[in-house]
């Protein structure tokens, strides 16, 4: 979603327009319009990493009219989530008619304050993440969240959304880590990237049948707390609401190797972050190239 927000004018336009109650009359349009002038950009590198990310996790080659369809669609829905996301983050109102609260996140922030079971939290790229995060911590959920450590302007943009409500975002650093084993093991939550690609990369992980240069950080965090890993995800409904999908906690492994030990951990996290996206793969939200491949 960051690519909607390229210079501080488009910036400034952009949540000045989000951040008003708008009818559908008008955000529908607004939303095609957004979506049109990125569809303009035929080989941008992010138009080249939806086409060649939505066939990978399909799991088929799309035909010319088709992949054209599901990337309008991709954007289509980047579009709205970002609106949404401007627009709602500090409503709390509006917030619980978005995420309508669940049982299982209920239970998230149960332990997140209870102190006596720590976790590390993943949200993959998958719908309204961004507002998934920002509800369930305005309803109390206390976590660090590791940030890129040295964030461009519309992860600035979150990061202020995050810090705002109630999270606490420190930058990956060496520091931030060993703040976030100590906060694992005495029961706190830490959240941290997981499907993002690292590019230069050299020790990849399997994702969806094929190699592809992911973080391995919240295997290492989970196993160095020795706590499990939980996977969170939105999903957008018919009818413009979201669902939240919570994993079972996923213990760490281990292995007389440690390498292969993370790989292992890391890789059961992105199975599980597979099922997630199966489900609705048009509303994952990945703009930069997992894998290498023509499109």
């Amino acid at each position: 979603m960051e690519l909607l927000l390229t210079n501080r004018y488009s910036t400034g336009l952009f949540l000045s327009l989000s951040r008003r109650t708008l009818h559908p009359r008008v955000s529908h349009p607004l939303e095609k319009l957004i979506t049109g002038i990125l569809m303009l950009r035929k080989n941008s590198v992010w138009r080249r990493a939806i086409r060649l990310n939505q066939q990978i996790v399909r799991e088929r080659v799309l035909a010319p009219d088709e992949l054209r369809q599901v990337e309008y669609n991709v954007q289509r829905h980047a579009a709205h989530c970002i609106l949404d996301l401007y627009r709602n983050s500090k409503n709390l109102a509006a917030l619980d008619v978005l995420f309508p609260p669940t049982p299982e996140t209920a239970a998230l922030i149960k332990r997140s304050r209870r102190g006596c079971a720590g976790a590390v939290l993943v949200l993959p790229h998958l719908s309204n993440f961004d507002l998934a995060l920002t509800t369930i911590a305005r309803r109390g959920m206390a976590a660090q969240l590791i940030s890129q450590a040295d964030p461009g302007m519309f992860y600035k943009l979150q990061n202020n959304i995050r810090v705002s409500s109630g999270l606490e975002v420190t930058p990956a650093s060496q520091e931030s880590y060993a703040q976030a084993v100590g906060r694992l093991q005495n029961g706190g939550i830490v959240i941290t990237a997981v499907d993002r690609p690292i590019p230069g990369k050299h020790r990849t992980l399997n994702f969806f049948g094929h190699p592809a240069p992911l973080p391995a950080g919240h295997a290492r965090l989970a196993m160095a707390a020795e706590v499990p890993v939980i996977v969170m995800s939105a999903r957008m409904r018919a009818d413009g609401t979201y669902r939240f999908n919570v994993s079972a906690p996923i213990p760490m492994q281990s292995h007389a190797d440690y390498v292969t030990a993370v790989r292992r951990n890391a890789e059961n996290v992105l199975a599980v972050i597979e099922s997630h996206i199966r489900q609705s793969p048009e509303q994952w939200l990945m703009f930069y190239p997992l894998w290498e491949g023509d499109t």
